[in-house]
């Protein structure tokens, strides 16, 4: 018998007891981040009644649910009507008697700690984030509850599987009056409507510390009536009032506009191709309804009820989205060449509405009020990721450094730390005395240095050896000498700690370590925020910014990052790496969207992130400081990646070729250019030495995917391929670029070399046209003496 016609009765240990063929009126209801039912009929006097007891389980499409009500139907005596809820509501009848305390933690930490003693497993969740968590006393159905709206996500359940995220997608499905629509049901109230906001904490904390003194904040939608519709809330759990202000504007973007939910029976979709199945719970769907004026995108199916056993059609309620006017729809439209004609039939005033798309104002909104189609009449629906429009890009102008000073020791002293003389090649432009850190001497890392006490030996290359810099004081300056002179060494972990040095040697080189400045300006740009509203932000100048790292930094390098923080303000930041710990910066808040960073200083450059305690110096021994703008996967540039048609679009070469020579003796990266939106390339690498060979028998074929801003599309950045050697050992390519590489992506032996691999492959900005998207290919050869020399064809098709 087939189990997925019927449903399956159980005894209360689970145990199968047999089908329930005579079941009729089989109803499934689900609610988003609510209840889970099941209902039937079945006729009183059937012997598959006798099989069914309260708190018994059922079985419906491979899911469980427990029998809680056995009554006779109010409209056949004859029948029994039969309800049931999701097993998932075992888990009130699950306790935590424990205190769970994270401070901060993560939702996934949370989670695990909730059902750790728990019939109910943890099997997925994709919510980012930390915050601080207190649990005691209370049911584990209730505890999961409670961090789904901390952190604001769907919570669902498949059996005794949990997981918490955003439980559906856009799959582009519309519902159009005249078209699919054949019932349409939409009631709605202003009573809850807020767009003043008061907020407090645990013990009458306020946000007044963090909101220029006001104890309230206000949303964008208060101008659409008369008066502010003033409310409070009280987040008694909250002790910090960034939080509360946090959490506060949280629950003000989910109440300040009118709630209308939609229900829409499935009479005629199955016809256009959208079947019941098509369409789950937390999908977000268009909605087009011309004759009551409603355009709407994103709304989001918060109820879903069908009948899995028979042929009558369900419906789906959407929820949580707002109305939009004709002058909306006449914005959507205009993308598909008719403009001018709905403006019309509208009797919508052309001129006055082109010129607020001119004039990059968009329409169409969500429920929080915000755009939803940008002013080249994109609409959002059809973009994987949201972020930078256009603009943002960082560049560094009027970049200044004062004149180095550099000169020689020329005289070798055994006893520097007593007699104090230090005697240099030139110190005409040296101050007659000196007491701070900026003059050194530049000892190689791996030459031997004595220090106090007592002459203490350290052998280059040890472990205690950490810098090979050695600060200079003196007190007088006597022809080439400098009198009074001290040379220290210190400890890059701990700046009080210094020793002198009891000795010098002449040859060694003395500087002064000057760093340099520069603008850093970010130009003029449009976006999209992660909370999907779109802005027009004015470009910022960052004047005389200081670049480079000092002078014990550990690896050399420091971080600048730049961002747009939620409260739309581009923010400029320093922050320090940590000698490979770090391979990129930390995350701006919640809320910001990255522009990206650069990495100053005078360390040694490699491509994967990795610092290491080298350093770079000029002929002349001075620190050869440097800056590099990045925009890669350690910081993603959250750009747009966009689609017309179904096809990714908006510029570019769709088919290419070129030549590389690949002449390594460390890493060499290449980038070459795609064009505009790209968002996946398939690459053959093959050489090109005559040969013939394709990358079937010699070479490789990789498709390489641009991880969507945010993540929106949950594809990560993936590698995947095959690849063939010299020796005609075939492979295949897998990974997720979200993370370096350990080693390397293609063995040396696919170029017939022995040295150089392919270390890492991208789609990312183009560096010099951050707009455009690049094929990065990064080679590393791990010789250290031999430098290998050969020609590849590179040959994509982007998309």
């Amino acid at each position: 018998m087939d189990s997925d016609k019927y449903l399956i009765v159980l005894d209360r240990q689970e145990k199968p007891l047999g089908y329930l063929t005579k079941a009729i009126n089989v109803e499934v209801r689900e609610r988003l981040n609510q209840e889970v039912l099941l209902s039937f009929e079945i006729p009183l006097d059937d012997d598959e009644t006798n099989h069914l007891e309260h708190e018994g389980y059922i079985t419906c499409e491979s899911k469980k649910y427990i029998i809680k009500s056995i009554e006779p139907s109010s409209n056949q005596s004859t029948r029994y009507q039969v309800q049931c809820t999701h097993v998932y509501i075992e888990m009130l009848d699950e306790y935590i008697d424990r205190t769970i305390e994270l401070i901060p933690g993560t939702c996934q930490e949370a989670a695990e700690e909730i059902l750790l003693d728990s019939e109910f497993t943890l099997s997925h969740v994709d919510v980012s984030g930390s915050k601080d968590i207190e649990i005691s006393e209370i049911s584990v159905l209730k505890a999961l509850q409670n961090i789904r709206e901390k952190w604001d996500c769907d919570l669902w359940f498949n059996n005794r599987n949990v997981y918490l995220g955003k439980k559906g997608i856009n799959k582009g499905v519309e519902i159009r009056y005249g078209k699919n629509l054949k019932a349409l049901r939409s009631p709605s109230s202003s009573n809850d409507v807020i767009t003043r906001l008061y907020i407090y904490g645990q013990d009458g904390l306020t946000i007044e510390s963090e909101n220029n003194g006001l104890k309230y904040i206000d949303s964008p939608n208060i101008g659409l009536y008369r008066k502010p519709k003033i409310a409070s809330v009280k987040l008694n759990d909250i002790t910090d009032p960034v939080e509360l202000l946090e959490e506060g504007a949280k629950y003000l973007r989910k109440h300040d506009t009118i709630q209308v939910s939609y229900q829409v029976d499935f009479v005629e979709l199955a016809k256009q191709g959208y079947e019941g199945e098509d369409i789950e719970l937390g999908d977000e769907l268009t909605l087009t309804h011309l004759p009551l004026n409603l355009q709407t995108i994103g709304a989001r199916v918060v109820e879903y009820v069908r009948y899995p056993f028979a042929p009558k059609l369900g419906y789906i309620t959407l929820s949580s989205f707002v109305e939009s006017t004709i002058d909306d729809y006449v914005s959507l439209k205009k993308r598909q060449g008719s403009f001018e004609e709905y403006s019309d039939k509208r009797n919508v005033e052309y001129s006055e509405t082109k010129k607020k798309v001119d004039n990059g104002e968009i329409y169409i909104k969500d429920k929080y009020g915000q755009v939803v189609v940008n002013e080249e009449g994109l609409n959002l629906e059809e973009i994987a990721g949201f972020g930078i429009i256009q603009g943002g890009t960082i560049s560094i102008e009027n970049r200044s450094q004062e004149p180095v000073i550099t000169t020689t020791v020329t005289s070798t002293n055994n006893n520097v730390f007593n007699d104090e003389i230090l005697t240099l090649a030139d110190t005409s432009g040296l101050p007659e005395s000196y007491s701070g850190k900026d003059y050194f001497i530049r000892i190689p890392i791996d030459e031997d240095f004595y220090i106090e006490p007592h002459d203490r030996v350290f052998s280059g290359g040890i472990i205690g050896r950490l810098t090979e810099n050695f600060f200079v004081t003196w007190t007088g300056k006597n022809g080439n000498k400098l009198t009074g002179a001290k040379i220290y060494w210190q400890s890059i972990f701990d700046s009080s700690h210094t020793l002198r040095l009891t000795r010098i040697r002449s040859g060694l080189t003395f500087s002064k370590f000057v760093r340099p400045r520069a603008d850093v300006v970010v130009s003029d740009m449009a976006v999209i925020m992660p909370n999907q509203s779109k802005h027009v932000i004015q470009g910022k100048r960052f004047d005389n910014q200081l670049f480079g790292c000092g002078m014990y930094d550990f690896d050399g390098w420091e971080y600048r990052k730049l961002y747009v923080n939620s409260d739309l303000e581009i923010k400029y930041e320093s922050e320090g790496t940590s000698g490979g710990g770090l391979e990129y910066p930390s995350n701006p808040p919640d809320g910001s969207l990255r522009l990206g960073y650069m990495l100053v200083g005078y360390g040694f450059e490699s491509p994967d992130g990795d610092l290491s305690i080298e350093k770079t110096y000029n002929s002349d021994g001075s620190p050869a400081f440097k800056e590099r703008i990045y925009h890669d996967n350690r910081y993603r540039d959250e750009r747009l990646i966009r689609a017309s048609d179904n096809e990714l679009a908006f510029g570019g070469t769709p088919y290419g070729s070129e030549i590389i020579n690949v002449n390594t003796s460390n890493y060499q990266t290449y980038y070459i250019n795609l064009g505009k939106g790209k968002r996946s390339a398939s690459v053959s690498i093959t050489r090109t030495d005559g040969s013939e060979f394709d990358n079937y028998s010699y070479g490789a074929n990789l498709v390489i995917g641009r991880k969507a801003a945010n993540n929106a599309d949950n594809l990560g950045r993936s590698i995947w391929g095959t690849y063939v050697d010299s020796s005609g050992n075939a492979g295949q390519v897998t990974g997720r670029r979200q993370d370096n590489y350990t080693q390397y992506i293609l063995d040396s032996k696919v170029f017939g070399k022995s040295y150089t691999y392919l270390y890492d492959a991208d789609l990312m900005p183009h560096p010099e046209e951050p707009e455009t998207i690049s094929l990065k290919l990064t080679f590393y050869n791990r010789s250290s003496s031999s430098t290998e020399n050969f020609d590849l064809k590179i040959t994509w098709h982007a998309l």
